[in-house]
């Protein structure tokens, strides 16, 4: 997002009869503003204003009060993590630097417009949003929950005129939508992180598998050659590598909340969570039915390192388990009529909802689901 000198000369004329800013005006703008919004320390400052005054610096401010296609100017403070200094840049687009960079945008209130320099102050010809640090999901979520959504309702509300002709405009379609967006952007950040498993293969098991595949062959332990199969050394690693499957995949099938349901959380937590399990534990299912992994434990077998196979004959490993429980809850989580009760805009429509809820349940009610 380096700023493209070429571009700040080819800058819009403005209107004529207007003024433009000071760059210096929205500098001390900017010194009041951002190092409280930023959380800076005295140092912090002193950096921030020695970068806010530099040429770089200086080039995109121009053209954020005189370029009537440049509306947000981005301010941006990144630590780093080996010295913890804190590193500030000006942008002309809003951009994301990861969950550690703190951003302030400021956005002009005329988005085709200059900052004037007449009588209007900096502060009534912008609007400043703090992006702040963490998810985006999280930001952007309590944005919309806490302010936008509200403000929006609120407007309709006390509006008599448009709330007597909103049913007849798209104003309902409107806070209806900002409702849906609200509830996608908690769904996001509520979701129940679960590792994904990846079962790694021994190198001589892939090059067989791959040469048995180029001869449109099915893939056998034969194909390893009589040596290898003696070899002690090859069939300890194989053992090795299918203990290391059992361990990652027990941190999935055993996971605690499969068999009992947290004391704290959400029920659209509970829901996304049978969701992704279902969807790994079909991941490991599929790649323990490839042929690498087939043959791996056919080796062993024929060496009768049973004490390892043992793990996937008997289920030991869980995965069986899991997948009958995930398979016996899907039609209840899948269709789950959440959404409907967390997007409801006005009240009389929560009858019918909690009515949906109560029949899903009721067509579900021999489940045995996790208690606490």
């Amino acid at each position: 997002m380096d700023t493209d000198v070429e571009e700040v000369e080819q800058a819009p004329t403005p209107a004529p009869n207007v003024t433009l800013m000071e760059s210096k005006v929205l500098q001390e703008y900017l010194l009041k503003v951002c190092p409280v919004l930023l959380d800076c320390s005295d140092a912090e400052n002193a950096e921030f204003s020695k970068t806010l005054r530099n040429a770089q610096t200086s080039e995109s401010l121009n053209k954020f009060i005189a370029d009537t296609k440049s509306p947000v100017l981005l301010v941006q403070k990144t630590v780093t993590k080996d010295t913890e200094e804190a590193r500030f840049e000006f942008f002309l687009e809003v951009g994301f630097a990861g969950e550690k960079s703190t951003s302030l945008a400021i956005i002009k209130k005329q988005p085709e417009g200059v900052l004037e320099d007449s009588n209007k102050s900096v502060a009534s010809q912008v609007q400043v949003i703090n992006l702040g640090e963490g998810s985006p999901f999280e930001i952007l979520h309590n944005y919309m929950h806490n302010s936008l959504g509200p403000f929006f309702r609120a407007f309709i509300k006390n509006s008599p005129q448009v709330a007597d002709i909103s049913s007849g405009t798209g104003v309902t379609a409107v806070s209806q939508k900002i409702s849906d967006l609200e509830l996608s952007l908690y769904n996001l950040k509520q979701n129940v992180q679960i590792d994904s498993v990846k079962l790694n293969f021994h190198p001589s098991i892939q090059t067989a598998a791959k040469q048995s595949q180029d001869g449109g062959r099915t893939f056998k332990p034969e194909d390893l050659g009589e040596a290898k199969l003696r070899d002690e050394d090859f069939l300890q690693n194989l053992q090795s590598g299918v203990n290391i499957w059992i361990r990652d995949i027990q941190k999935i099938t055993k996971l605690e909340r499969i068999e009992k349901a947290p004391t704290t959380g959400e029920t659209i937590q509970e829901i996304k969570f049978w969701l992704e399990l279902e969807v790994e534990l079909k991941h490991i299912d599929e790649q323990l039915h490839t042929p690498e992994a087939e043959c791996t434990l056919a080796v062993l077998r024929q060496a009768k390192r049973f004490i390892t196979t043992a793990a996937f004959d008997t289920d030991t490993i869980g995965l069986k388990k899991a997948m009958e429980k995930v398979n016996s809850y899907k039609t209840l989580m899948k269709d789950f009529p959440i959404n409907d009760l967390l997007t409801a805009t006005e009240i009389d429509k929560l009858p019918n909802v909690v009515t949906q809820i109560f029949a899903h349940m009721k067509k579900n009610y021999k489940l045995s689901l996790p208690s606490r």
